[in-house]
């Protein structure tokens, strides 16, 4: 199955903490444990981020596309907020700025808790707004 890439937009002081900085997105967003406990094979190749572009857009401000397997986020809407979202959005100088749909298709919207999901999955492929940003508007209007 193709792998789903999210944007980050990074703060970081050069080229070389852009890229370290990525490569902790990438692992704290799947295994969240180090780079040298992660186990060979198919958790290495597959589920852990891979950095596929990272650009300068100005001083001090970089640009980091990072794709994940589908596996990463099963066929759970929470799982995949939770894959783009994750513990980075508590840290400071990082922003989503691009996110995918789901990798599968979306739910038909049906009464009750079926269409809040519809709902949190359309706000799921609008969101372009800080990582904070989400969480909260959830809270408050429950999509």
């Amino acid at each position: 199955m193709e792998r789903f890439t999210v944007t980050y937009r990074v703060f970081a002081a050069d080229a070389a903490e852009a890229r370290a900085r990525a490569e902790g997105i990438a692992l704290e967003q799947t295994v969240e444990v180090p780079a040298d406990v992660v186990p060979a094979g198919y958790i290495a190749d597959e589920i852990v981020g891979q950095i596929e572009e990272i650009g300068q857009e100005g001083e001090g401000r970089f640009r980091a596309a990072i794709s994940y397997s589908p596996d990463s986020a099963g066929h759970e809407l929470t799982q995949f907020f939770n894959v783009i979202f994750g513990n980075s959005s508590i840290q400071k100088g990082l922003k989503v700025i691009g996110n995918p749909p789901p990798p599968w298709p979306a739910p038909m919207p049906k009464p009750g808790v079926n269409r809040s999901i519809s709902l949190r999955w359309q706000a799921a492929r609008k969101t372009s707004r800080p990582i904070s940003a989400l969480p909260k508007r959830l809270a408050q209007t429950g999509f």
